[in-house]
């Protein structure tokens, strides 16, 4: 079975790394489609999601609680995904563009 189909039939995941306002809104379209597992090491972002409360404000609450996304801050989880999508942070400053997309990319690479 090719992967397409794997994804269209959930019988494979994909993983957004970074549930922020780039991320969230890619991890709640493609959960329209296909099994998603949305990660972000913010545990509390994490707790407000599970509740259905967006803290973004990009997609709001109610299409959050529509999304079926399997939400979580432990990167294990991460390891059932056939493909990772990375969605950090990159501000302006030279330091923190360089430790938020390495923190991220540092997540995918223990897998």
């Amino acid at each position: 079975m090719d992967i397409g189909n794997r994804l269209k039939e959930h019988r494979t995941s994909l993983a957004v790394v970074g549930l922020g306002y780039v991320g969230l809104p890619l991890a709640v379209a493609f959960a329209r489609h296909f099994s998603v597992i949305g990660f972000d090491a913010n545990e509390e972002k994490i707790a407000a999601y599970r509740e259905g409360h967006d803290v973004t404000e990009e997609v709001g609450d109610e299409a959050l609680q529509k999304a079926e996304i399997e939400y979580s801050a432990d990167a294990a989880v991460l390891c059932r995904a056939l493909f990772i999508i990375v969605a950090v942070p990159t501000r302006y400053t030279r330091t923190r563009r360089r430790t938020s997309v390495l923190s991220g990319l540092q997540v995918t690479a223990r897998l």
